[in-house]
């Protein structure tokens, strides 16, 4: 992996490279040490400081490949057909395969359920046929490609913004103005790499979020979300960042209020809609998922 250092001049070598890459900061030390890591091919230590036009490489380590095996998980399937299957996803299920959540994911239930599913036909073993993700606690409506035309097919609608994709969540406080739209930028948080930003440290991205009330509570509110873009965790940041915080967000919420009582266990956060062309044949297609028990439950307290 070469990288042309073009900004944050003067920042250590360690830390703008864990903010430009996916390592984190103590594997690129590790990496540095390890003779990984030149700039202009030389060896530098971590401290370095970075200078306008130095050529960095990492010499990236060989991955280690993991088999991935089906499993007998269920899953609610809205829509399939020979090109891709449409599920309703339950709170609580990683969707591919990642340090920490070896298996149990949405792709080995798919890998199972699709007994013809050719890993072979994807470039990325660990995460075949995903075009999108959601959180491990969000739950709601994600579309798996089955096939390679399928799959760019629908990498192409998510890249051009084509598709339409709206949220159900319920937030904290009383929400004003009843409708709204947010656009910031989103990156990594100057304090902690595993939060995302409206305020990060470098490396954003144009974010938007369209928003309206559906229902107002006492102490929450059942909002509608409608994300144009897709940026990590957006509707959680974007949410926090204009006061009215996801219900049991652990990350962006905080507990000031009388439904943290209520032992929420995961983010009130549920993809309910989505509007896509069929990747092959090209038709208008459009699915919904009714909102989770859990949710359900949690507006008949507060309502």
């Amino acid at each position: 992996m070469k990288l042309i250092i073009e900004n944050n001049i003067g920042e250590r070598v360690d830390i703008w490279l864990s903010e430009k890459t996916s390592y984190s900061r103590s594997q690129i030390k590790t990496l540095i040490t390890n003779g990984s890591v030149t700039i202009n091919d030389n060896q530098i230590s971590p401290s370095y400081k970075v200078r306008h036009g130095d050529v960095a490489v990492i010499i990236e380590p060989e991955k280690k490949s993991e088999a991935l095996i089906p499993q007998d998980i269920p899953l609610d399937i809205i829509y399939e057909d020979d090109d891709m299957v449409v599920i309703n996803k339950q709170a609580g299920i990683v969707v591919h395969p990642a340090p920490g959540h070896k298996d149990n994911t949405i792709v080995n239930a798919v890998m199972f359920h699709c007994n013809h599913f050719n890993i072979k036909d994807f470039e990325e073993p660990l995460r075949p046929g995903i075009v999108h993700r959601l959180d491990k606690d969000t739950s709601g409506i994600l579309v798996v490609a089955k096939n390679i035309e399928a799959l760019n097919g629908l990498k192409t609608q998510f890249k051009d913004r084509t598709t339409r994709k709206e949220y159900l969540a319920l937030v904290k406080g009383t929400v004003s103005p009843t409708t709204g739209r947010i656009e910031t930028s989103i990156g990594r948080s100057k304090s902690n790499r595993k939060k995302m930003s409206t305020n990060p440290v470098s490396g954003s991205r144009e974010a938007i979020t369209n928003y309206t009330i559906e229902e107002q509570y006492e102490h929450c509110a059942l909002v509608r979300f409608h994300i144009e873009t897709g940026r990590t965790h957006q509707i959680r940041v974007h949410a926090s960042s204009i006061g009215y915080p996801i219900l049991g967000d652990s990350v962006y919420g905080h507990k000031n209020t009388i439904v943290d009582q209520q032992n929420i266990s995961r983010q009130m956060l549920h993809a309910a809609y989505l509007e896509i062309n069929h990747p092959v044949n090209n038709n208008r297609m459009s699915f919904k998922a009714e909102l989770p028990e859990d949710m359900v439950a949690m507006i008949d307290l507060v309502r």
